[in-house]
């Protein structure tokens, strides 16, 4: 297909994500066992939200999907998170990600993503705008219901650190056994934001 449109509704509640003058192709080749996928088009009709979707599929157990955003903004990010107010209040990001299904039940994900200007909703006012990198692994297993992340870091201008740990879906409320660690912040802004609290 060539030149297409994409309309997605009520992807969370009443939001919507449009992909526009998109191309797509579908084949599964010849004694093949693999069906590859490969989508390219431009979010709400923007040339410089290039998106770029590669998926090759086996099974729900094995395929792999890449996906690459050239410039990924809060409007965007928001459409996918079950809050009415937007949790990334500005900013941008060309986020590349990787999802693999394996053996088990199991789903690995990979995050590679810069980031430059972003500002979070309700953000301390000790930290400003944050410019750097993120990349993130984690995985999802569905026999016992957790979510890993194995290695989680981000770097930016005033702000870094890393973040491993496990939310256990399997009971009635989510188990969360969760390690930050800062490498850098903004000691003497925080110790005055604290201090003018009191």
């Amino acid at each position: 297909g060539e030149n297409c449109s994409l309309e997605v509704r009520n992807v969370v509640g009443a939001t919507r994500i449009d992909v526009k003058g998109f191309d797509f192709d579908i084949y599964r080749l010849v004694e093949a066992h693999d069906l590859t996928a490969r989508l390219e088009g431009n979010i709400s009709g923007d040339p410089a939200k290039h998106v770029d979707m590669k998926l090759t599929m086996n099974s729900l157990e094995d395929f792999d999907l890449r996906i690459q955003d050239d410039h990924l903004t809060p409007e965007d990010v928001n459409v996918f998170l079950p809050s009415p107010d937007q949790l990334v209040a500005s900013g941008s990001a060309a986020p590349i990600l990787w999802v693999s299904g394996r053996p088990g039940k199991t789903v690995l994900v990979t995050l590679q993503s810069a980031f430059e200007g972003v500002v979070l909703k309700d953000q301390p006012d000790f930290l400003s705008t944050s410019t750097g990198s993120l990349t993130a692994h984690a995985g999802y297993a569905a026999e016992t219901h957790t979510f890993t992340i194995t290695d989680a870091q981000a770097h930016s201008d005033e702000l870094s650190g890393s973040f491993e740990g496990s939310i256990i879906f399997a009971s009635e409320y989510p188990q969360f056994d969760l390690r930050l660690k800062a490498t850098r912040m903004p000691v003497d802004r925080l110790l005055s934001y604290a201090l003018d609290d009191e």
